[in-house]
């Protein structure tokens, strides 16, 4: 019994102690560290009235967490319409950053219940406010202050969430609509106010032109006036002279017959029948009585001889009858000799009738009238005895020019080092004197006897410079010496650039190849550029590149050239001894951008400055370049074009000049090559950030066979390149000047770039009234990329932004208000072809970094910095697969900056397959304009898109070592390409998206997966691989990484 007792005592224990045991695991609960709660007991129906913080919590039993989140949560406002203060419906999007007050949990937790509830009540609150502060704002404001009514909305929804013990952060508001028939009428008032402008200049000048032209009519009149006076006493007296003459002789007959009369005593009878005889006795001819002559109803012979013609068309006719008789022109069968009122002469016959029916009919017209008869029959006249034959095939259609050569321009580039030669770059600009001074310091504290600093003799000399060329005997000690100067800002070789440009005939780019046969399109017709981009539409509204001035880096031009009355200056920066343009380039380049005549540029108006920087045998030399860089500063010019370019990349004195064109607002446009179809081929300055990189297309929006392709090869030892070219344009068959005179038909990047200059210097035109100023690198940049126009079937690689769309450029510019941007504005995996390659292969768990170069461009000022950290926002909880980190320009200069996002997948997504979405933010700020000026701020926001699927087998994954390929010396490039064997040299990249991108697709269609290693081989796992594809390496590989490869061969089967 008592062993009874003790178990059921031991039973009890163990059923206390499991029960209370229960009770504290029921009681207990964890919060994240995002989150807060109070507790709520379901048994008593109880609140607690404390707040807890993220762990874990002993609580009573039945108890459960109603949470918030502890940290900032987004609030999105998507298409709110509202009403503002003049009436009209505005949209917009906002996004709000609010967390609940952790101190009045119970209190909001009594109101609204749980969170979804709370954020129901602050969202339709917020909508609220939204209306509110739309309404005290007008039209105009939504754009001209837009930070400003991003302030006042916060005020407005704190005031407004107050109640709701909500803690506001932060609030952006994007994507201001106004309405389309706002919008419209805003441009037509801006149109009225520019015709108006237009037409009160014009006024003065008109009126002027009417005064003279009515003081030259009131005097024209008054001579008029005074002759016909003159005239008319002439007249009046000989005809008074006439009558008294006639009078007194008919006053003398009379008195004859009256005396005659008398002596014979004769009637009036016997008197006429006296006169008659006498009449018919004086006759030396036969007398018919009663009959009439018979008329002449046919021409006389052309042989008759020749009668008296009378006045002005003796002449004529007497050298056309004799012109006939000599045979020198054709007799043609004459139908009708003459009418009753006029000669109807056919083209080379007439015959004296004639003559004399045509001098005294038209004899009696007014002379205006036979002058003007006279000069239509002259005219045939000179035709017919200056002309022998005419062939109707020979007459040009209508404005189109004769002589016209189609060629493409095939420019091949050479770049060498000069032996002993340096370019010493300082850190300022110096007189000749100063930087002089500065170098023979250096040399003589390092005893140094040999050296030259060379003399330039160009229009520089006369200005402050920053940078000198220095010979030397070449030695390591002696270039250190030089870089430690405080005032040297670095040393490089001084470099020779060769460029051979050879012009072939163009080829169709829509030909279709077989082994049997061609399948040719019809001839493709020539671009006449400025129709085609519909810049007469502009020039009509006034826009015709006035105020501009444009610098045409290139061949020179030929003196007095008929369509270039708009020349500003010519300076050439060659060792010739003049400026004249023997190839033709650089004058066609000229003509595309502002000729004035015949084929007609895009700005004719705009002032041209031709810089001549290559010889007539294509040599030029980086200084030349960098002295008339500094005096295109100094000329203070808008627009530079650059239809010149080459792979050499590594020119660092170069590269550094351009940063300085476009820092001094120097909007800056180049050819981005002629290498295609090849990717990775693009041009320098053309792949820089803060230049304009522009591609050609045919007339088909098809992109021509030659254009470069990108991506930018700078990237590349890392993994990926960016986005190049910037935008396309026609580049292919564009009818432009001649050497001497008349117009030509070229191809090629050089003749699209200055397009894109020539649409650049227009835009500016129309906007360079607007304070403050806005033309900028990045300004028109991006108003050419935001307008351009996407072309299908082709990606972003070749393409750009799109095609260049004039008209719609001009509209986004004249709204224009200084922001920043992001290039591309969008990353979609998903869209083919546009995202190629990166929509050829999704991403998965355990891959290598993707890489994506977006470039920033920063329109608000030279300056600017990225603030705080890009963020991730996932649009749901499947979007938190994909991990991002960013690697950017802390500080944007000039004008631009990068930002390099690198996506992973998590682990957990390694059996998932689906799209994802979501959206990057980051903000960029540059200084206030002045001292009453806010801070200059854009909040830019990149949608994100991709496909995610399950890790494929390992055998089915391939790495490429991108890592040691592409480590060549500056300024030279092997060429791999094993199909060209006159040229071993390549600058196009050695990578699965350029070069090799055949073989990249191959291998997906095959069904392999190919990811890019941009690390040491310390950095992979060779377990996940099935192959290692190393192709043609370029740097050395380490010790660590030779062992580790070798453990990856024998101990993972790689």
């Amino acid at each position: 019994m008592p062993n009874v007792t003790f178990a059921l005592v031991a039973v009890g224990i163990a059923l206390s102690l499991i029960t209370a045991l229960s009770l504290i695991i029921a009681s207990l609960g964890r919060l994240n560290t995002d989150q807060i709660a109070i507790s709520y007991n379901t048994i008593s129906k109880k609140l607690s009235r404390h707040t807890q913080a993220a762990g874990l919590h002993l609580n009573t039993p039945g108890f459960k967490f109603i949470i918030f989140p502890s940290v900032f949560t987004s609030m999105e406002f998507d298409d709110i319409s509202c009403l503002n203060q003049d009436g009209v419906s505005i949209n917009l999007d906002a996004t709000l950053q609010f967390q609940a007050d952790p101190n009045n949990l119970y209190d909001i937790v009594i109101q609204f219940k749980d969170f979804e509830g709370y954020k129901k009540i602050l969202y339709a609150t917020g909508r609220a406010a939204v209306h509110d502060t739309c309404a005290h704002f007008n039209t105009t404001a939504f754009q001209s202050m837009r930070g400003y009514f991003q302030i006042k909305l916060l005020e407005e929804m704190k005031a407004t969430f107050s109640p709701f013990y909500a803690i506001l952060r932060d609030l952006q508001v994007n994507n201001v609509r106004r309405p389309g028939d706002f919008e419209t009428a805003v441009k037509d008032k801006e149109a009225a106010k520019e015709n108006i402008k237009i037409a009160e200049n014009e006024r003065p000048k008109l009126l002027t032109q009417a005064r003279t032209e009515y003081q030259k009519a009131l005097k024209q009149a008054q001579i008029i006036n005074e002759r016909a006076e003159t005239d008319s006493n002439i007249i009046l007296n000989q005809a008074d002279a006439e009558a008294q003459a006639v009078r007194a002789r008919y006053s003398t007959e009379t008195d004859t017959f009256v005396s005659l009369k008398t002596k014979l005593r004769l009637n009036i009878e016997s008197l006429l029948n006296y006169m008659a005889i006498r009449v018919i006795g004086s006759s030396k001819n036969d007398v018919y009585i009663n009959m009439k002559s018979p008329a002449e109803s046919s021409c006389c012979n052309l042989e008759t001889t020749q009668q008296k013609l009378y006045d002005g068309s003796k002449n004529f006719f007497r050298k056309l009858k004799d012109s006939v008789k000599n045979d020198e022109i054709k007799s043609f069968q004459m139908n009708s000799c003459c009418s009753s009122m006029y000669c109807t002469i056919p083209m080379v016959t007439i015959c004296d009738y004639c003559e004399k029916q045509y001098c005294s009919n038209h004899l009696t017209l007014s002379w205006p009238t036979m002058v003007s008869v006279l000069n239509k029959i002259l005219f045939v006249y000179f035709l017919f005895f200056t002309t022998t034959t005419i062939n109707s095939n020979e007459i040009p259609p209508c404005n189109i020019t004769t002589n016209i050569n189609e060629q493409n321009i095939n420019i091949e580039y050479e770049a060498k080092t000069i032996q002993d030669e340096f370019i010493v770059q300082f850190t300022g600009y110096y007189t000749t004197i100063a930087r002089t001074n500065y170098l023979i310091r250096v040399f003589e504290r390092n005893n140094v006897s040999y050296y030259e600093i060379i003399k330039r003799n160009n229009l520089m000399q006369r200005y402050p410079s920053d940078f000198d060329i220095v010979r030397f005997n070449s030695n390591e000690q002696i270039i250190n010496a030089l870089k430690k100067h405080p005032l040297i800002r670095a040393i490089n070789p001084h470099r020779q650039i060769i460029r051979h440009i050879h012009y072939s005939p163009i080829e169709d780019d829509n030909e279709i190849a077989s082994n049997k046969r061609k399948l040719h399109r019809s001839p493709p017709n020539h671009i006449r550029i400025a129709e085609s981009l519909q810049a007469p539409k502009l020039w009509k509204m006034g826009h015709r590149g006035n105020g501009i001035h444009v610098a045409v880096f290139d061949t020179g031009i030929q003196d007095g050239h008929p369509h270039f009355p708009n020349i500003a200056e010519v300076t050439n920066w060659t060792d010739e001894k003049n400026d004249h343009d023997t190839i033709g380039h650089g004058l066609f380049v000229a003509g595309v951008i502002g000729s004035n005549s015949e084929c007609l540029g895009i700005a004719p108006e705009a002032q041209l400055h031709i810089f001549k920087v290559f010889t007539n045998n294509h040599i030029s030399y980086t200084s030349w370049f960098l002295d008339a860089f500094n005096y295109a500063i100094v000329k203070k010019v808008h627009v530079l074009n650059l239809s010149i370019g080459g792979p050499d990349f590594m020119d660092q004195p170069f590269i550094d000049k351009v940063w300085d064109l476009t820092s001094n607002s120097i909007i800056l446009v180049s050819a981005i090559g002629n290498d295609g179809p090849l990717y990775g081929t693009l041009n320098n300055p053309a792949d820089q950030m803060d230049v304009i990189g522009v591609g050609s297309i045919t007339i088909d929006d098809a992109i021509s066979r030659f254009s470069s392709r990108g991506m930018t090869i700078w990237e590349l030892p890392a993994g990926y390149g960016r986005m190049k070219p910037d935008l396309v344009t026609y580049g292919s068959l564009v009818r432009g000047s001649n050497l001497v005179s008349g117009c030509k038909v070229l191809s090629g990047t050089s003749v699209a770039s200055p397009v894109v200059a020539g649409a650049v210097a227009l835009l500016a035109s129309s906007v360079l009234h607007r304070t403050p100023n806005i033309i900028n690198p990045a300004s028109l940049k991006q108003t050419l990329l935001a307008s351009a126009q996407r072309i299908r079937h082709a990606n972003m690689f070749e393409q750009g932004h799109g095609k260049l769309n004039l008209l719609r450029a001009f509209r986004i510019l004249n709204q224009y208000v200084p922001q920043a941007s992001l290039s591309p504005s969008y990353i979609d995996f998903t869209e083919c072809p546009y995202f190629w390659p990166y929509c050829l292969q999704p991403l998965y768990y355990s891959a290598m970094p993707i890489i994506v170069n977006v470039t920033i461009l920063n329109g608000m000022d030279v300056v600017g910095e990225v603030v705080g950290q890009p963020q991730w926002h996932p649009q749901d909880s499947y979007a938190q697969y994909l991990e991002l980190s960013f690697e950017f320009s802390s500080k944007l200069w000039p004008w631009s900056g990068y930002l390099a996002i690198s996506m992973t997948i998590h682990r957990n997504a390694s059996e998932f397959e689906g799209i994802i979405q979501g959206h990057v933010t980051l903000t960029i700020e540059s200084p206030a304009k002045n001292s009453e000026s806010l801070v200059q701020r854009s909040d830019l926001i990149l949608p994100i898109r991709v496909r995610i699927i399950p890790t494929p087998i390992r055998s089915h994954r391939i790495l490429w070592d991108q890592y040691h390929s592409i480590g060549y010396p500056p300024g030279y490039f092997p060429r791999d390409d094993l199909k060209q064997k006159n040229d071993p040299l390549d600058w196009n990249a050695d990578h699965i998206h350029t070069n090799f991108r055949h073989v990249y697709e191959h291998l997906r269609n095959a069904g392999y997966f190919i990811e890019v290693l941009g690390k040491p081989y310390t950095c992979f796992d060779a377990s996940l691989y099935g192959t290692l594809l190393i192709v043609d390496p370029e740097e050395e590989f380490f010790v660590e990484e030779i062992s580790k490869l070798h453990n990856d061969i024998i101990n993972k089967s790689l």
